[in-house]
């Protein structure tokens, strides 16, 4: 390589020298921030009627579950909140998002209309939420058993009114 060309290709390397590569992660951006909400209660229940409800569907054996959820977020940022459910330990996750804003938290319900569980069976679920930023709470988990007999309100089982 000639001078001229060494002396060229060198002046154009290193005014690069200095610049950040593609991959450079001093940017500080570690994820989302602010605080991750937190599940202080969650109850899974069935619907009072629901059974009738989903036989007239044309979902004979249908049950309508639902999950009666209390949650806090500390930085306020419970707008359309994203939810996960798993049944059974099998994959995937259910999700979906909640329409609204619940601020600093609240309760809600969330209910999966018309499916077919096994009468007296557990039914082992996990449930998480996700915050506007990105945040996620700690998984809630627990197990209900689908009761046998359909319950009525204020019978053990038998989502409570809302």
């Amino acid at each position: 390589m000639n001078r001229f060309a060494f002396l060229l290709a060198s002046l154009l390397v290193l005014p690069l020298a200095g610049c950040p590569t593609a991959d450079d992660d001093d940017s500080g951006d570690t994820g989302p921030v602010g605080e991750a909400p937190i599940l202080t209660n969650v109850v899974v229940c069935e619907v009072p009627n629901s059974r009738a409800q989903c036989d007239a569907a044309g979902n004979t054996g249908g049950i309508t579950l639902a999950w009666d959820i209390t949650v806090t977020d500390a930085d306020g940022d419970l707008l359309n909140p994203q939810y996960f459910i798993l049944l059974n330990n099998q994959v995937p996750w259910i999700d979906g998002f909640f329409e609204g804003d619940l601020g600093a938290g609240g309760g809600l319900r969330l209910s999966l209309p018309c499916g077919s569980y096994a009468l007296g069976a557990e039914l082992p679920w996990e449930f998480a939420i996700r915050d506007a930023e990105g945040n996620e709470s700690e998984s809630f988990t627990g197990t209900y058993t689908v009761l046998v007999d359909a319950p009525s309100f204020g019978e053990p089982g038998a989502c409570a009114a809302m």
